[in-house]
This record gives structure tokens, C-alpha cells and sequence, in this order.
């Protein structure tokens, strides 16, 4: 997959050099090299992506503050933007818990946050209260 990752970069470089490469990756480390061979920190090392997307999906605020803690060791932070949850299944997840991560994540100073899903969001009615414009 590194080189997979390393020649679909060099390629769209080559063609438009000013082309921002990411990919979405696991925010676990290790666990997304052993699991699904994402090794996305050396991906970040080596420039063969200009940022990574994490899927820090987890409602639990304290889990993601561990989480945010264990990427921030990693000293790539101007180059990770955090994936937060946006979506409801049967259990509650107002919001403010959306709200309270984005707080977090920018406390942190990462590259940035990014919600996932559209349709989450959508379905869930946090437009107005994430004060997005649809």
C-alpha cells in the first residue's frame, strides 16, 4: 500500500503540483498499519501525503482526548486534521457533545477538524445548532 501511495502522489504532483494529497486513516497507529496496513505516519514523514484525515469517530469525549493526545506525539499536528463524529444512531449524541470535540481538537491546535457525514448531519438536524450553512 506505501507504494500504492507513493506513486498515486508522485503522479498527481507531477500533473498538478499544487494538489493537496490526504488520505482518511485510522487514529490509531500502529493498529491501522496492523489492521489495515495505513502506514500513514511515514506516509506524513516521507510528504507521500500532505495531510491525514483521521477517523476518530468515537462519541466518548474523554477517548477522543486520549486519542488526540496519542497523535500529538507523533509531532505531525500542523499535518492531521481530526475526523469527529456527526451522526445519531439509537443512543443520544446532541450537539454540544459535537461542539465540546471541535473545542478540543482546536484547543490542540491540529491542522483542523472535519464532520463526518453530510447525511449524519442532515439527518440529524445539527445544521442550525453546529451553525452550519447548508
Amino acid at each position: 500500500i506505501t507504494r500504492f501511495v507513493a506513486r498515486v502522489s508522485q503522479t498527481a504532483k507531477e500533473i498538478s503540483p499544487n494538489l493537496i494529497v490526504s488520505a482518511a486513516v485510522f487514529p490509531d497507529g500502529q493498529n491501522a498499519l496492523d489492521m489495515y496496513s495505513q502506514d500513514w505516519m511515514f506516509w506524513l514523514e516521507k510528504n507521500y501525503i500532505d495531510l491525514a484525515y483521521t477517523m476518530s469517530y468515537t462519541s466518548s469525549t474523554p477517548k477522543l482526548d486520549a486519542d488526540l493526545s496519542y497523535l500529538q506525539s507523533y509531532n505531525s499536528d500542523k499535518k492531521i486534521v481530526v475526523g469527529l463524529r456527526a451522526w445519531k444512531n439509537s443512543d443520544a449524541y446532541p450537539a454540544k457533545e459535537i461542539q465540546d470535540k471541535i473545542k478540543l481538537v482546536r484547543k490542540k491546535d491540529f491542522a483542523g477538524f472535519a464532520l463526518f457525514s453530510y447525511a449524519g448531519i442532515k439527518g440529524a438536524g445539527y445544521f442550525k445548532e453546529l451553525k452550519i450553512k447548508a
